[in-house]
């Protein structure tokens, strides 16, 4: 569980009209000042929180992986997911960053796409979340959108708080996945469709996919899953 630290101050935030004031709150013991009272969801101007998986947001948004004390190997959660994608963040450096460049081509045509994953040791302690966030901001001043994960030890709300409170004013967007709840404004469930192929008798499920895939010929067919 992450726990705060002792920390002393002579400068104090001072709310005006009762509202905090993001943009003043520049180090952990001004954070430490306000982070429990009520903050107005308009007041956050760059961070925001998603549900879902932060590795299936497009290649071209940097990702960061926090790897937490109890899981130093990548064994747990999120964490496991990023390991077996980019088996090289299971190393022993507490921060590593991750970049994979491809290139196609089309005529003569050539693209890249670029993929940047940043990969931040914590040791338990909230202001060494925020020392850890602040060196994040520097690895990424070009960076429009960014997505990290929720953390074991935190709640979302206040870890939401301390990335606020970093890259408040910044350029860049910082959402924050979390696990549970609905993915679609409808709320209904998508349909997954299974790639089945036909051998000798026998089917077996090559593929599956949410997205309604062309249509077959011979032995292969996609059926509702």
């Amino acid at each position: 569980m992450l726990i705060d630290a002792d920390t002393q101050t002579e400068n104090k935030v001072e709310p005006e009209n009762g509202k905090i004031r993001i943009e003043k709150i520049d180090s952990w013991e001004a954070f430490t000042e306000v982070t429990d009272q009520m903050w107005e969801e308009y007041q956050y101007s760059n961070t925001e929180i998603k549900i879902g998986n932060p590795l299936e947001t497009e290649d071209t948004i940097t990702k960061v992986v926090m790897i937490e004390p109890t899981d130093p190997k990548l064994e747990r959660g999120i964490q496991k997911i990023y390991a077996e994608r980019y088996p090289e963040l299971i190393s022993d450096s507490k921060s590593d960053i991750v970049e994979q460049r491809i290139y196609t081509r089309t005529g003569n045509t050539e693209k890249e796409t670029r993929k940047k994953i940043i990969k931040a040791s914590i040791t338990g302690t909230e202001n060494d979340l925020w020392d850890n966030i602040l060196k994040i901001k520097q690895e990424i001043t070009n960076e429009k959108r960014v997505a990290m994960h929720t953390l074991k030890g935190i709640e979302t709300e206040r870890l939401r708080k301390i990335v606020e409170c970093v890259f408040h004013g910044t350029d860049t967007q910082v959402h924050i996945f979390k696990q549970g709840g609905k993915s679609n404004s409808s709320g209904k469930q998508r349909t997954t469709y299974a790639l089945v192929l036909e051998n000798a008798g026998k089917s077996y499920v090559a593929r599956e996919t949410k997205k309604r895939p062309p249509s077959c010929t011979g032995t292969a067919r996609w059926e509702e899953a």
